[in-house]
C-alpha cells in the first residue's frame, strides 16, 4: 500500500508510523511522569525536541492530560500566564467535566477571551489583564494539583525566563513548582549553555530539582531503516548507501534529514541515487539563499564575516587563533571575540563539546553552513 502524503514531517506530528526511534528518551520521559519527575530536555535547535513531546502525549497514560506551550516570545510573567492560560485551554476538551473546571476557573481571572467569529471556539489568545500576575500563575499551578487526573506541562526554550525583567523569575518560579506533586514538568531549550546554567550552576534555584536528556542525533541504523521504508511503501528504491550520504551531509540532524527526505520524496523518483539527493539538496540551498542573503544585510559586517567563516569551517576550536583570523580576513581578536559574543546572543551560533570535552563553535543552521560552504567552493 503506498501512502498518499509526504511521510517526511518538518513541523507537525503525523503519528507513531511517522516518528522515527527515541525509544530510550522515550522511555525515560514515560517514567518520570511514573514516578513523578521532573525532567529537563536539551538539544540543539531542530533536533526534535518538540516532536519528541508531541510523541510522549500521544502516548500518555489514561487520567494524563499533557499541555505543551512556547514561551519563546514571552517577554514577561504576564506573557507567561497569557501562554500558559490559552495552552490549557487548547489542550482540554471544554466539553470535559474537567474542561469545564477549567473553564469555570479562567473565567473567574477575568481574561479578554477571543472567539472565532465563525465556529465559536476560543482562539489562540487568552488576555489576562491584573495587575496580580505572579498570583494568578501560582493559582494555576494550584489549580491544576488539586485536579484527578495527573498533569505533564512541558515548556519549551525555558530559557526565555532569563530576559524577563522581573528579577529571579526562576527562583520564583521554583518556589511554589517545588511543592506540586500532581503537575510534572518538562523543562526544553535549545540554547543549551543557558538551560545549563539554569539546571546545572549550584547557585541556581533549579539545581539539581530535574532529571537530564540531552537529545543527540537519531540513531544512523535506525534513521536509515525508517527513510528506506517509507521510500518503499510508495514503491521507490534508496540504497542504504544514499541514505548514508544523506545522513552525512546534514549530519544526522533531524530536521535537515527530514526536510532533505521530503523534498526527495516529492521528487517522484523511482531510484534514488546520489545525484538525485544533490539536486534536491541543490533546490533546497538555492530556496534558502534569499533568507541566507538577509543575514549579510541585518548584521554588522564583522559579525557576517565571522558566522560565513565559522559556517565554512563546520566547527572551529579557537576562533581567535591566528591561523583561523588570517585566513578569513577577520580582524584582531578583541574584534572576533565581540562578534563571537554578539552572535551567541542571537541564537546564531551553537556552542558545543566534542567527545574529549573541547568546546567548540558552529552554526545553528545546517543549510547555512552547506550554502556558506557550497558559495565558497573554488
Amino acid at each position: 500500500m503506498t501512502e498518499d502524503f509526504n511521510p517526511f514531517a518538518l513541523n507537525s506530528y503525523f503519528g507513531a508510523s511517522y516518528f522515527c526511534d527515541r525509544k530510550n528518551e522515550l522511555n525515560f520521559l514515560q517514567k518520570n511522569i511514573k514516578n513523578r519527575n521532573s525532567t529537563t530536555l536539551i538539544s540543539q535547535r531542530r533536533m526534535g525536541k518538540t516532536s519528541l513531546i508531541q510523541h510522549l502525549f500521544h502516548s500518555l497514560p489514561p487520567k494524563h492530560i499533557g499541555i505543551s506551550i512556547d514561551i519563546m516570545s514571552t517577554t514577561s510573567r504576564r506573557d507567561l500566564l497569557n501562554t500558559l492560560t490559552t495552552a490549557i485551554a487548547i489542550n482540554v476538551p471544554s466539553q470535559s467535566s474537567f474542561g469545564k473546571k477549567v473553564w469555570d476557573f479562567i473565567r473567574s481571572m477575568q481574561p479578554n477571551i477571543s472567539f472565532d467569529p465563525l465556529t465559536g471556539s476560543p482562539q489562540v489568545s487568552i488576555n489576562i489583564t491584573t495587575p496580580n500576575d505572579d498570583n494568578y500563575i501560582e493559582s494555576i499551578f494550584n489549580f491544576l494539583e488539586i485536579q484527578p487526573q495527573k498533569i505533564v506541562i512541558a515548556i519549551d526554550e525555558f530559557q526565555q525566563i532569563l530576559n524577563y525583567p522581573e528579577e529571579n523569575t526562576d527562583a520564583w518560579l521554583r518556589t511554589f513548582i517545588q511543592k506540586l506533586n500532581n503537575v510534572i514538568f518538562i523543562f526544553s531549550g535549545s540554547r543549551t549553555h543557558l538551560m545549563s546554567e539554569l539546571f546545572s550552576n549550584p547557585a541556581r534555584p533549579f539545581y539539581r530539582s530535574t532529571q537530564f536528556i540531552n537529545l543527540e542525533k537519531i540513531d544512523s541504523k535506525e534513521y536509515t531503516k525508517f527513510i528506506i521504508k517509507h521510500f518503499k511503501k510508495s514503491k521507490r528504491k534508496i540504497p542504504s548507501k544514499i541514505v548514508s550520504e544523506i545522513l552525512d551531509w546534514t549530519y544526522g540532524h533531524t530536521y535537515y534529514v527530514q526536510a532533505l527526505c521530503s523534498r526527495i520524496y516529492d521528487m517522484d523518483v523511482q531510484e534514488i541515487d546520489s545525484q538525485t539527493w544533490k539536486t534536491a539538496a541543490y533546490e533546497i540551498l538555492k530556496s534558502e539563499e534569499s533568507v541566507f542573503l538577509k543575514f549579510r544585510d541585518l548584521l554588522p559586517t564583522n559579525q557576517w564575516k565571522l558566522m560565513k567563516a565559522i559556517a565554512i569551517e563546520s566547527k572551529v576550536y579557537k576562533p581567535t587563533a591566528n591561523k583561523f583570523t588570517t585566513k578569513h580576513k577577520l580582524g584582531t581578536s578583541a574584534t572576533v571575540l565581540k562578534s563571537l559574543k554578539a552572535l551567541i546572543n542571537k541564537d546564531m551560533l551553537y556552542i558545543g563539546y566534542s567527545e574529549d570535552e573541547q568546546k567548540f563553535y558552529s552554526t545553528n543552521d545546517v543549510f547555512f553552513e552547506r550554502w556558506a560552504q557550497w558559495r565558497n567552493y573554488p
